[in-house]
């Protein structure tokens, strides 16, 4: 049985090219040297002396950075190539990593951040574009799932890492390091996998689709409803990072190696669980139904927290965001990435990558000021229904496409 187990295991990761491999190796050795983002608020204000205000306004800046750099890494990936755009962005990220360490005053480091996060989030859509490109269809799930699995991988050893490090030496070899992977990641790129090969999936769309093209997302009115449906989901999910923790810590007393724990439950359950699972699931259904399906785990998880405080009640919240995020976020990334056309798959996922981005700094703005107002209790039912309206969102997403598929088919 376990020898099966096993097998199945294997076979899940076969089948992937070999670019969807070298690009997941280089988002592992970007993601593990991840350190000063974590950290930054802690150095901050414990080694600039900054106030906890000064100290959100600054990451206040990395967020919009952030939105900037998702659409900016958008429109250049369809002007100048996914593969340059991921370059340049290892490249000058390392340098900007270098520079924020010698920033010593709020304003040099506020610009600073801004201009980091701008270059590093151009990388997102140029990735997802690159992904796009160098699998192939009826992969193309998996390999969104191979290179979450690389990130999830990344961010367990970055952080811990990293506060390894400022216990040891101090915060200074956070960037040094965060700048070294970056380079490192570039140069891997530049050597692994070189632009003038061919991709495994070169993509020429018909005469029906070059008329039919997409050439704006800002033009694309289901696009757009998924967007918004997307933002109340992410908006919900992520208070799993940024509120669940100080509810656990504050009202229910966890520890803070306690909370770690769960914490670590979900990048585990990830890891294991998410390539057999989408290669299962990859071919049955259409992508939007699992999407839904996920988004209602994800609100399932929440509504856990209301019936109880008990620790087993806890435990079903993280196993169901955890199951929510795996069945959803690679049949989401998939349908947001074969929305649009070849020529128009930037500013597809420059948007896609700006949603999130403007979902990070939302979700722990308001919900700790709904928490705080109203109390957890209403935070997660507010949570609930952020999930059930997303759900009836990609229901409405569904049908339309369904409906624009039998008119007229593209490759979507």
């Amino acid at each position: 049985m376990i020898a099966r187990a096993i097998h199945f295991y294997m076979n899940s990761f076969r089948g992937l090219s070999r670019e969807v491999w070298l690009l997941a190796l280089v988002m592992l050795i970007n993601r593990s040297g991840t350190m000063v983002i974590p950290f930054l608020t802690l150095y901050l204000t414990q080694k600039l002396d900054f106030s906890l205000g000064q100290a959100g306004l600054i990451m206040g800046f990395f967020g919009a950075g952030s939105i900037v750099g998702g659409w900016l890494g958008g429109f250049l990936t369809d002007r100048i190539g996914y593969y340059k755009v991921q370059l340049y962005s290892f490249l000058l990220s390392g340098v900007m990593w270098g520079v924020l360490l010698f920033m010593q005053t709020f304003w040099s480091i506020a610009v600073a951040v801004f201009f980091t996060s701008v270059i590093a989030d151009a990388f997102r859509p140029a990735n997802m574009v690159a992904v796009g490109v160098y699998s192939r269809e009826e992969n193309r799930t998996r390999s969104i799932s191979l290179i979450r699995m690389a990130i999830n991988l990344g961010w367990a050893v970055g952080p811990a890492l990293g506060g390894l490090l400022i216990k040891l030496f101090g915060y200074h070899w956070l960037f040094i390091l965060d700048g070294a992977t970056c380079f490192l990641a570039g140069v891997f790129l530049a050597f692994a996998l070189p632009e003038k090969e061919k991709p495994v999936s070169d993509e020429k769309p018909s005469q029906e689709e070059e008329t039919n093209e997409r050439h704006s997302p800002w033009l694309d009115p289901l696009y757009l409803l998924f967007i918004l449906s997307s933002l109340g989901m992410a908006i919900a999910f992520l208070q799993f990072l940024f509120t669940l923790p100080v509810y656990l810590k504050e009202d229910l007393l966890y520890s803070e190696d306690q909370i770690g724990l769960l914490m670590a439950l979900n990048g585990v359950l990830i890891a294991t669980l998410e390539m057999p699972l989408i290669a299962v699931l990859e071919t049955r259904r259409q992508k939007l139904f699992y999407v839904a399906c996920g988004t209602l785990l994800i609100g399932l998880a929440y509504l856990m927290l209301t019936l109880s405080s008990w620790w087993g009640f806890v435990l079903l919240c993280f196993i169901f965001l955890t199951l929510g995020e795996t069945v959803s976020f690679p049949f989401h990334t998939t349908f947001a990435l074969e929305r649009g056309q070849a020529s128009s798959r930037g500013k597809y996922m420059g948007m896609y990558s700006m949603m999130w981005s403007v979902a990070v700094i939302v979700a722990p703005m308001a919900g700790m000021q709904i928490a705080e107002l109203f109390g957890f209790g209403v935070l997660w039912y507010v949570a609930v229904g952020l999930t059930l309206l997303g759900t009836l969102g990609y229901v409405a997403v569904s049908r339309i496409h369904g409906s624009e598929r039998k008119a007229a088919p593209l490759k979507a």
